[in-house]
């Protein structure tokens, strides 16, 4: 062995630890992030969907925020607020993502009413 390469004994071994870290990491970030994205769209699809199921309701003489709260509820969020002005329902949700992020919460907001004459 050369003098100078004792000094670089395991250098691979501890090069290849910091990758493997780095690279969990990255995983890691990227998977919180992906949940964030999907939580935030289910509570969009949600408000939209039962702002429509109230809107609809309220033609047809239903209670439209009771509607809409089903709705919403079965697409994995709850309602925050629910208001009927004129013919149009305003629904904000909020959905919470999965995990070590559940303490966050996402909020989406929709309205939906009949279309002009």
């Amino acid at each position: 062995m050369s003098p100078g390469r004792a000094e670089e004994e395991g250098f691979a071994t501890v090069a290849a630890v910091a990758l493997i870290g780095l690279m969990l990491t990255v995983a890691l970030v990227a998977a919180g992030i992906t949940a964030l994205i999907a939580t935030h769209r289910k509570a969009s699809v949600a408000a939209d969907l039962g702002a429509l199921a109230g809107a609809t309701a309220a033609r047809s003489g239903e209670a439209p925020c009771d509607v809409a709260a089903r709705i919403v509820n079965a697409n994995g969020a709850t309602v925050m607020t629910c208001t009927v002005a004129e013919d149009d329902v305003l629904l904000t949700v909020r959905a919470r993502p999965p995990g070590a992020l559940s303490g966050l919460e996402l909020r989406a907001r929709a309205r939906a009413g009949p279309g002009p004459p």
